[in-house]
Order: structure tokens, then sequence, then C-alpha cells
């Protein structure tokens, strides 16, 4: 079992840049699909409780905007604000790339992204750059929302 954080220890949570191949296995923990990760076309950043990888994060590029995918933290650190952390990092890098808009799909984390400013979108609705996209033709289900957050 996994040391737990304590609310007042959040802020010793460091989050940096990482490779695809380090959050493969936070990934798969999850449940999380890894087999269109791209690390050319994505940024990956990861969560870091002393040197325990906690949680992770990406953030694709499609079109002039970002895809949020791969929210992942360890089921031993949920709860503690993780989550809305990496969350915050991924805004602020899409912000630093210029994006106006980030898109993401979710089968059950739709009140958590509602909390952190996104809203959800009609599916079908969604700009042709995200509907390319692996995740939304191939890997989510029918159920999947899609949702977004204006940055401009």
């Amino acid at each position: 079992m996994g040391k737990w954080i304590m609310p007042q220890q959040i802020k010793n949570l460091r989050i940096r840049e990482v490779s695809c191949s380090e959050i493969i296995e936070l990934l798969e923990n999850c449940e999380l699909p890894t087999s269109d990760l791209n690390p050319n076309t994505s940024v990956f950043m990861g969560a870091f409780y002393d040197e325990d990888l906690v949680g992770c994060i990406g953030l694709e590029k499609i079109g002039d905007s970002g895809l949020l995918r791969s929210l992942a933290v360890d089921q031993n650190y949920r709860g503690e604000g993780i989550g809305f952390e990496l969350t915050k990092a991924v805004l602020t890098e899409s912000i630093k790339k210029s994006y106006s808009e980030v898109y993401l799909l979710t089968t059950d984390a739709e009140k958590f992204f509602i909390k952190a400013g996104f809203y959800k979108i009609v599916k079908e609705n969604s700009p042709k750059a995200v509907k390319e996209t692996k995740q939304y033709s191939e890997i989510c289900s029918d159920s999947a929302v899609v949702m977004k957050i204006n940055l401009a």
C-alpha cells in the first residue's frame, strides 16, 4: 500500500514534464488507454510525492487547440487535490502554447472537470480535429462526454 498524502502536504507535490514511457504503468493501473499515446504531438506531466509518481496528465496538440488526456491519479492518493493540480498545470501549458481552447473526452469524470471550469458540448458538434483523434473515433465509448474550456 502506498503512502497517503495529507491535505497539508499537497504543497510538497512536484509536477514536472515526463516521458510517455514513465506514465504507462500508472495509466494501465487506472485502466486508461495507452495504445494511442504519441510523444511527438503530446506533452506529459507527472505529479510526484517524494520520488513516487502519484499522478499524470497529457496534452495533445489537435489543430490550434489542445486535447487534455490521460489524467490519472494512483488510487492510494485520490481525493487530495492532485488531479486538480495536474489539470491546472496542463491548462497553464495550454496557455503557453497559445491554445484558445482545450477539449477532453470522459466517461466518468464529468463532475470533476466541471469544477475545473470545463463545460459539456454536444458530441456531434465537436470540431473536426477532435473527431479525428483515436480517442474520439476508436477508444472512448459512445457514452463518452466531450467537454471544453475556453482559454482566450
